[in-house]
């Protein structure tokens, strides 16, 4: 139990350091389950030292990348903007989450983004624009025609299936609107390799207001595994193989508002935000997105065989 104790210790003196604490935690205790297994006080250890559950950051709060940098929209062309229009001609659109451009026709976003509305014209989809507040003359807008969330997502337990389609009447057409190729149901998603996120949420974890501009960070894909070993200590097995664990470096993350926005590798979108637990960019519980390649298929069958008429 000594060495226990002692690896406890070390893992949180790394907590305190810049190094990738996210990875390190999870390494470290993969170290403990396979020399001592599991046992009470490490789980009261664990229990202390992680932050307790959040739901999926919902379109109801702010939301920006915490730690990010500017990107503008001509070298992420496929990068849209949910928002609620405005009330007025005097007012501008409010960001409500990220979504991707598959097709000409077709985005991509998180289903819990859109979930609690009672018309598709509730919300609109700005692209061709770094802003999320309206303020550039070139942006486009585009009307959602059709909204297709899983059949098996359940708002009651939003953590599973938290994908949706949106199918717009004008197309994604301007000199920044460009579809992004999906990973295939085959993709390799390898823990400690580099990642991409995009998005307009909150870029200060003590910020209340969403990003105006467009924002970027590089993060890294965690152990499955051992993430969901963690993530099952409060869910009871709310975190499967169609999720994806995502760590970053000291503060820098998603947050709120960055939810249905893409995660991209190798030019890829391998990912949509979904939902984590603790407060943003905590260092210690990884964010998760929903493992496109799990849903490559049902996409695939929907974009294609439910063409806009």
């Amino acid at each position: 139990m000594d060495k226990a104790i002692l690896i406890v210790l070390l893992v949180l003196v790394q907590l305190t350091s810049n190094q990738n604490p996210s990875l390190f935690l999870l390494n470290s205790l993969s170290v403990m389950f396979s020399h001592f297994g599991v046992n009470m006080i490490l789980l009261v250890v664990i229990t202390i030292i992680l932050p307790g559950p959040s739901k999926p950051y919902s379109s109801d709060a702010e939301d920006k990348i915490i730690g990010g940098n500017d990107i503008p929209i001509t070298k992420v062309p496929f990068v849209l903007c949910l928002a609620t229009p405005p009330i007025s001609p005097i007012h501008r659109p409010i960001h409500v989450c990220g979504a991707s451009i598959i097709k000409k026709h077709w985005a991509i976003t998180a289903a819990h983004c859109v979930d609690s509305l009672n018309d598709t014209k509730d919300v609109y989809i700005r692209g061709n624009t770094s802003y999320s507040d309206g303020r550039d003359s070139h942006h486009n807008i585009h009307t959602i025609l059709k909204l297709y969330i899983h059949n098996r997502y359940n708002t009651s337990n939003p953590y599973f299936y938290d994908i949706a389609l949106l199918q717009v009447k004008e197309p994604f057409n301007a000199l920044y609107e460009k579809p992004i190729p999906l990973s295939g149901d085959h993709y390799k998603y390898k823990p400690d390799t580099a990642v991409t996120t995009f998005g307009w949420g909150v870029a200060v974890v003590t910020s209340v207001t969403f990003s105006p501009t467009l924002k970027t960070a590089n993060l890294f894909l965690l152990d499955h595994g051992t993430c969901m070993w963690l993530y099952g200590i409060w869910y009871g097995g709310n975190l499967d193989n169609r999720h994806i664990c995502v760590g970053g470096k000291l503060n820098k993350n998603i947050c709120i508002g960055d939810s249905g926005g893409a995660l991209v590798q190798n030019g890829k979108l391998i990912g949509v935000a979904s939902w984590s637990a603790g407060e943003c960019a905590n260092n210690v519980v990884p964010v998760i997105f929903v493992r496109l390649s799990k849903f490559y298929n049902w996409i695939k069958e929907r974009v294609t065989y439910r063409k806009r008429k």
